[in-house]
């Protein structure tokens, strides 16, 4: 015996009075012949046809009224850097909604649901959230670099000379512009260059590996900096000595900075990132590009 709430009623009518008054996030005209169609060959109580509803709903086989519907866009509008496409969320605002007496049909009502959910629940982040966060974190690490390197913008500092000369020092204020000194002895001429606000995140990144490498250095004893910085300067000469002979085929990579072998794809790319120009460091022999040692290069990258 099917559902009739009254006598004058249809089961379809019946179907359609529960949706509206007990089920309003779905759409009543649209999904009535729906529940029939199920209830007529299994179902009898008005429970149970609330059951059916909720079943068909989770399968994603009812569809939302169109206020519902419309209501629910907006209020994901309103957060572009979570995500609440997924059913199971979707489903999470409207029950929390109706729990609180909310309108359902209020883009306001649903939006402020989602605003509690995104602070005491987990939502997951949108592909724009998620770049949000990269960018987010990438600034952070700038900032805390940027102040290391100017001890929270109280000094300024030096910098190693292109060609790596320690008795040729560039020097920088605290703003990251160079200091120039005029040739005639006149002393400080105008700052160089855009100070940080011109660097990219990664130029950021190897100053600061650099100015934090000076200082740790400076921070050690005679002995302790005569035990480092001999082996590094053997290590340096033979590497320099290994890359000026010829490069038959096969060759492998070398590390300019230790001499040492580099044969797979972890190393290759730890060394690649720890320095803006180290590719071509490794590539280059008197100033072009050996095909043997790129054929090596892309042989590891690829494997």
């Amino acid at each position: 015996m099917t559902y009739r709430p009254r006598y004058e009623m249809s089961t379809q009518d019946g179907v359609r009075e529960l949706l509206e008054k007990w089920r309003p996030r779905w759409d009543a005209p649209a999904n009535d012949a729906v529940v029939v169609d199920l209830i007529e060959k299994t179902i009898a109580t008005r429970e149970e046809i609330l059951n059916a509803i909720d079943r068909l709903g989770d399968e994603r086989k009812i569809i939302y009224a169109p206020a519902v519907a419309e209501a629910l866009q907006a209020a994901k509008n309103n957060h572009p850097y979570n995500s609440f496409d997924a059913y199971a969320v979707e489903k999470r605002v409207i029950d929390k909604a109706e729990e609180l007496k909310f309108n359902i049909r209020s883009a306001g009502d649903l939006s402020d649901v989602m605003d509690w959910m995104v602070e005491n629940e987990q939502v997951p982040l949108s592909a724009a959230g998620k770049e949000w966060r990269n960018q987010q974190h990438g600034i952070e690490q700038r900032t805390n670099e940027i102040n290391s390197i100017t001890k929270n913008y109280s000094t300024g500092f030096k910098l190693r000379s292109p060609n790596g000369a320690y008795h040729s020092m560039r020097v920088f204020d605290k703003d990251g512009f160079e200091i120039q000194f005029s040739s005639s002895g006149g002393g400080r001429t105008k700052p160089k260059g855009g100070g940080f606000d011109a660097l990219s995140n990664e130029e950021v990144h190897d100053i600061y590996l650099e100015v934090t490498e000076e200082r740790r250095l400076r921070g050690l004893s005679k002995n302790e900096l005569k035990a480092e910085i001999n082996p590094q300067r053997q290590q340096k000469y033979e590497a320099s000595s290994r890359s000026m002979q010829p490069n038959p085929l096969g060759t492998q990579l070398i590390n300019p900075d230790n001499g040492q072998v580099i044969d797979n794809k972890r190393d290759l790319i730890r060394f690649i990132n720890s320095g803006r120009d180290n590719t071509k460091r490794l590539l280059q022999r008197r100033g072009e590009t050996d095909k043997t040692l790129a054929k090596e290069f892309e042989r590891i990258l690829n494997s």
